[in-house]
């Protein structure tokens, strides 16, 4: 019995300091600074297009722009240039000139449309419609609008694309006064007008370069 008051003389340090270790804790647990609280980051997929209403003050650019961003095959079909070819009756296939038809002479200059795959074809006017449709996807949007850089040809790429900008699955329409080619790239499984457009260097004069070139 003697040691007792001993043991009370310590109960009362310990039991305060229990208690001061116990409140430190929650505090600690339950205090947490917002500055710990990583903010949201945009995705960069969304921060990598430009908005549906871009416009770049080139008329025929802006037409093109406009009719793919709204869906409109229509209008599309509005913007269309045709350029003249001599046709072949000796076609052999893709990359040749177009072949004339039993009614054409050797020769014969012909309004074609270009389509570039992995070979290049000229297209009459009765088969750009059909072209034109696959480029309508709905998930496509603005990525970029550059400068040609194709030899002896002036005018713009103007560049649509979807998913990952990683990836670039998309196509280019090439306009100078009016649509006169649509590249959809090449290779299983490529990004389908990303061949040239990705790996070009940008340029001052490109009116809407990439927005992850940081231009």
């Amino acid at each position: 019995m003697r040691y007792l008051p001993d043991m009370k003389r310590s109960l009362i340090w310990i039991v305060p300091l229990a208690s001061a270790a116990y409140f430190a804790c929650s505090l600690s647990t339950s205090a947490t600074p917002t500055s710990a609280i990583p903010p949201a980051v945009p995705t960069a997929t969304a921060a990598a297009f430009y908005p549906d209403f871009t416009r770049t003050g080139i008329p025929p650019v802006d037409a093109v722009i406009a009719a793919v961003s709204n869906g409109d095959l229509d209008a599309l079909n509005r913007t269309v240039e045709l350029r003249p070819e001599r046709c072949t009756k000796n076609f052999i296939g893709p990359g040749d000139p177009i072949p004339c038809t039993v009614d054409e002479a050797a020769g014969a200059t012909i309004g074609v449309f270009q389509e570039e795959r992995c070979e290049g074809a000229s297209i009459r006017r009765d088969g750009i419609e059909a072209i034109l449709r696959q480029t309508l996807s709905p998930g496509r949007q603005l990525y970029a609008v550059y400068r040609s850089d194709v030899p002896a040809m002036s005018g713009y790429d103007i560049v649509f694309a979807e998913g990952d900008p990683k990836r670039k699955v998309g196509v280019t329409f090439r306009v100078d006064t009016g649509l006169w080619a649509i590249s959809f790239g090449c290779g299983a499984g490529a990004a389908p007008g990303f061949g040239v457009a990705a790996a070009r260097p940008i340029h001052a004069d490109d009116p809407l370069p990439p927005k992850e070139s940081g231009s």
